[in-house]
This record gives structure tokens, C-alpha cells and sequence, in this order.
């Protein structure tokens, strides 16, 4: 049937409605359950006409609490034997809580029955079993909303209990004093347990709490789990970032800067430029080293940053050629994106410029100082250091004989308005020689008083020729019939014979060691005086020989010399 207060469908047999508690009007089914009943003035419910208890709620009856009598239609079940009271042994309706009598809780283990096993018997009216349930369970939750007790309606065994505790105590009949509480007000009290909100089963409410909570987590777990995968993913981004940038960071690139230098050629085995690198990378670590470019302007490789390049040393080129480079600072500051080694072109910075120094220029600090940075220079394909350092020195020193030789030749270059002569190399820093118009005059320099040979101009080409004292040696054709003439003395004879004469000429004097250096520059070396005087005081026929191989020499070096102009 339906809830006339809430309308919830209920058992046709309820007295209450299970869902919001209120009471429901007598109904024939529930007078089928008992042939004659009055209702319980405390809680409502049908007890028999002779009870002294409440079947229901306990409370005790007094004789001007009966109600109206309910006749039952329908056929009356099967007698059986009614169960007995443990307490005071008054007969018990079939699943009844409480005694009517004495109104003592009763279980269905302390319940005395009859001698013989007591046989489960069917009912006799159309309620089943399931519906007695039912229905105990909609007056049990009527009951519990009405604050009463409700006494269990299960088949439980009996349990000891205090009647005392389990009586009802009295409901003032106004709300303060005390007496029975009439059935209207009951029935008021009904009306608003059935208006009251209801009462929610903790097991459904746990049950729905965790069924949202397991939602909660599923649905939170899953989002912790789609946050956790962006942190992830965004961790690993970052972790990828991290190591890119730190690989660039660490990457080192090929600094080309601009060099240039004739005749350097590190293709041609000359040594690499040393470039100091002096400043800091990106990660802020100093640089402070030597690195060495080839002469395309490759081999300087760093890491991002900034940095200032100079040059401490010259290389050395193949032929041993040393370079100065000019007093120049290159600053190169760049930024890369790449991981790998790509290049940097910091030809627009600036440069250095190498100029090769002369050979007779070049110092022992240069060469040693250029030698030192080449010898730290390790890297693949660099030359041998010890080599070039000896072509440096060889250059420098062919340089240095070469200028002497120079200076040399220009000191002995007599040069005149008709006439050109090279003196002989032999006389080197030996002679000196001065000019008077096309008249010349070579003195030794050791003893300046002491000709060595004279030279003048004249239109006679033969001329008088001399004695073995004093003689021409020979003259040179010159341009407009003028003729150049060489005369010299004979200083091997003359001072030979003086000796062995023992002229007391104080111009015959002349000292041994002079003797030795006269006969020496006229001779070109060939002859030594000790060997003329010998052979003169001997009358050796070898001593002529002797003495006239000083005209041999002035043929060739001296006569065959002049050029005229």
C-alpha cells in the first residue's frame, strides 16, 4: 500500500511507514494477525485485549487505558501451543519482546514450549514470513522515530534484562506533569516524526562516502597522475634543456681570426702564430693560455665568452724567417647555439700583421724566444722547432757575412773620375788608401808611413818601367787615351838586402815584424820575408822567384781591376 503522509510504498501490513515513520490506520490485515486487539495508548500498537504490557514499547496498562476492540475477518490460523514467559510463565504471542504480563524482555532460547520439538508451521493467513520481517522492521524504525524503545522483534534467544530499566516512565500529560500520554498526542507525535527529516542509514551513508571517495580518488588520482605526467615531462624538458645548454656551454668552436705574413706558410712547414687567450668562457672560468693559429687563420678553439687575443712570439717561416707582429689586441666575444664545434668568424675584430724582420736585424733574444713557443707547440702536424731554429740562426748569420763582406767591398771600392778599382779582399782592414784626383795612395795600416802601392793617370801607356827597387807593375787602358799606371817597391828586396848589406841608410830601418807584414800585403800571403832573406843570403836561384811574385799579385788583383768609367 502507499504512505498516505509520504507516500512511499509499504508492506499492506505496516502500522508504520518504513521510510518516514508515520502511523498508519488499522487495516484489515493487521486485524487478521490477532481476532481481537486494542491498540497500546503509548506507542499505537495492537496488543491483545488482555494484556497487562505493551508487546511493542513495555509500557505497563492500566484498566482505563483499553481502546476499541478490532474484530479480525478471515480465517484464524492454526492453534498452536503459545510459548511461555521465562519470568512468570504467562503465555507469549508468537514473536512477542516482552511479556504481557509481567512485561519482562524475553529471547527466544529462554521461551518454555511445550514437551516434543516444536514444528515450524505455516501461517494461516497470506502474509509470508518475509513480510512478519518487514513488517517488525517498519515499526521498529516508527517507533525509534517516535524516541520509544522498540523492542527487538527478531527470534533471538532470551536475555536477561532489568524490567525496571525497560519500563516506560510516565509522559506528563501536558509536557510537564506526569500520566499517560493520550493517543492523540501519540498520534501528534507520529504526524511529526513522519514530517521530521529522515533519518539516514550510516551504512548507506558510508557506503556513499566511500563510493565518493573512491570516486575522489579515482578521478583525483587520475589527475595527480596527468599532473605528475606534465611535471614529468616538464622536468624532463627542462633536465633537456639543462643538458643542451650545458653542452653548449661546454662546446668549443673554431675561432678564425685574420693573420697575414709574406713569406709564412705553415702549409710550407712554417711554424704556427702562438695566440695568447686571456678572459672567460660562459660559465665564468678564466681562460688564461697559449694557442696556435695556421696562416688561414684556424686553430684557436674556445668556448663561448670573451676574450682578448695578443701575440707573444714571432713563428718562424721555412727559411728560417723571424717576424715582428704588430702591438695588437684582437677582443673576440661571440655566443653560439650549437652543441658541435661550429666556426667563428672574428676576421672582421681586428688582426695581426707579420712583417719579417731583416736577417741582419734579428736578435739571439727573437730566435730563442720564437723557438721556445714553437717547441710548446704539440698539437698535430706541428714542424720540428729545433730545425727552424737553426735556419733562423743560419739566416741571421749569412746576413751578418754577407754585410761585412759588403762593408767590406765598399771599403776597398776606390772609385775616381776616370777609373773603378776593388781592392783585394786580403787587404781587408789592413790598408788604408787616400784619393787625390785620379791619383790614389794605399798605405798599410799598421804602419801608415809605408806605401804599399800608388796608382796614377797619364797619356803615355808604356812609360818608364824601373828598377828591381822600385817598378810598374802595370797599367790599364782608360777611355780617351789616358792610361792608368801601377807602381809599387819591392819590399821583400829591398829590405832583404838592407840586412845583408848592414846599410846604415836610416831609410833602409825597418823592423822584422814590419818586413813580415809589407812582404805579406804585396804578396797576397804568397811569400814570407824569412824565406827571401834566406834565399838572398844563399844567392839561391829561387830568390828572384821570390821576389817577383809580388808582380804576379798586383797583375791579377789590382791592375786587371781597374775599370774605367
Amino acid at each position: 500500500m502507499i504512505c498516505a503522509h509520504c507516500h512511499s510504498e509499504i508492506a499492506d501490513d505496516s502500522m508504520f511507514c518504513t521510510e518516514c515513520g508515520a502511523r498508519v490506520e488499522a487495516s484489515a490485515a493487521s486485524s487478521m494477525l490477532h481476532p481481537s486487539a486494542r491498540v497500546c495508548p503509548h506507542c499505537g500498537n495492537d496488543i491483545p485485549a488482555d494484556a497487562e504490557f505493551c508487546t511493542m514499547c513495555g509500557a505497563r496498562l492500566e484498566a482505563g487505558d483499553d481502546a476499541a476492540l478490532t474484530t479480525a475477518t478471515g480465517p484464524e490460523p492454526e492453534s498452536a501451543p503459545d510459548p511461555a514467559c521465562p519470568h512468570c510463565g504467562a503465555a507469549l504471542m508468537d514473536g512477542a519482546e516482552f511479556c504481557t504480563q509481567c512485561g519482562s524482555k524475553v529471547d527466544a532460547s529462554d521461551v518454555s514450549q511445550t514437551e516434543g520439538e516444536i514444528e515450524t508451521r505455516s501461517l494461516t493467513f497470506e502474509q509470508p514470513d518475509a513480510d512478519a520481517e518487514q513488517y517488525r522492521a517498519d515499526a521498529a524504525a516508527a517507533h525509534e522515530s517516535l524516541n520509544v524503545v522498540t523492542p527487538d522483534l527478531g527470534m533471538a534467544g532470551p536475555v536477561p534484562v532489568d524490567k525496571t530499566a525497560l519500563m516506560p516512565k510516565p509522559v506528563p500529560a501536558s509536557g510537564e506533569g506526569g500520566g499517560p500520554v493520550s493517543p492523540e498526542s501519540l498520534a501528534d507525535k507520529a504526524r511529526a516524526g513522519a514530517n521530521a527529516p529522515k533519518k539516514k542509514d550510516p551504512c548507506k551513508i558510508a557506503a556513499i562516502v566511500a563510493g565518493v571517495i573512491v570516486a575522489i580518488a579515482v578521478v583525483g588520482g587520475g589527475t595527480w597522475a596527468f599532473i605528475n605526467y606534465q611535471h614529468q615531462q616538464q622536468v624532463a624538458a627542462e633536465q633537456a634543456q639543462r643538458e643542451k645548454d650545458e653542452a653548449i656551454a661546454k662546446a668549443e668552436h673554431v675561432v678564425v681570426i685574420k693573420v697575414s705574413g709574406d713569406g709564412w706558410d705553415t702549409s710550407a712547414g712554417a711554424s704556427r702564430l702562438p695566440v695568447h687567450v686571456e678572459g672567460t668562457d660562459s660559465k665564468g672560468e678564466k681562460v688564461d693560455e697559449v694557442q696556435y693559429a695556421t696562416s688561414d687563420g684556424r686553430g684557436i678553439n674556445l668556448r663561448q665568452g670573451n676574450y682578448v687575443l695578443s701575440v707573444p712570439a714571432s713563428p718562424i717561416a721555412a727559411d728560417g724567417t723571424v717576424f715582428s707582429v704588430s702591438n695588437t689586441q684582437v677582443e673576440v666575444s661571440f655566443t653560439a647555439k650549437d652543441e658541435e664545434g661550429s666556426e667563428i668568424d672574428a676576421t672582421g675584430r681586428g688582426g695581426f700583421e707579420l712583417t719579417p724582420i731583416d736577417a741582419l736585424e734579428v736578435t739571439d733574444e727573437q730566435i730563442n724566444k720564437a723557438y721556445e713557443y714553437a717547441s710548446k707547440d704539440t698539437t698535430d702536424g706541428a714542424p720540428d722547432a729545433d730545425a727552424l731554429k737553426t735556419a733562423a740562426t743560419k739566416r741571421r748569420d749569412d746576413a751578418v757575412a754577407a754585410k761585412k763582406e759588403a762593408d767590406a767591398k765598399a771599403a776597398r771600392t776606390i772609385t775616381t773620375a776616370d777609373y773603378t778599382l776593388e781592392l783585394p779582399s786580403y787587404w781587408d782592414g789592413r790598408v788604408t788608401v787616400k784619393y787625390e784626383g785620379d791619383s790614389v795612395v794605399v798605405y798599410s795600416k799598421n804602419y801608415p808611413k809605408r806605401e804599399i802601392c800608388s796608382i796614377f793617370v797619364d797619356t803615355q801607356g808604356d812609360g818608364p818601367m824601373g828598377d828591381i827597387g822600385t817598378s810598374q807593375m802595370g797599367y790599364a787602358s782608360l777611355s780617351n787615351g789616358r792610361y792608368a799606371h801601377v807602381w809599387c817597391d819591392r819590399y821583400s828586396f829591398i829590405i832583404a838586402y838592407a840586412n845583408i848589406t848592414n846599410s846604415t841608410n836610416p831609410d833602409d830601418y825597418y823592423t822584422y815584424d814590419e818586413a813580415r807584414e809589407l812582404v805579406d800585403l804585396q804578396t797576397g800571403g804568397a811569400v814570407h820575408y824569412d824565406d827571401v832573406l834566406a834565399a838572398m843570403k844563399d844567392d839561391d836561384a829561387d830568390a828572384n822567384d821570390l821576389i817577383f811574385a809580388q808582380d804576379t799579385f798586383f797583375q791579377d788583383n789590382i791592375v786587371s781591376q781597374i775599370k774605367a768609367k
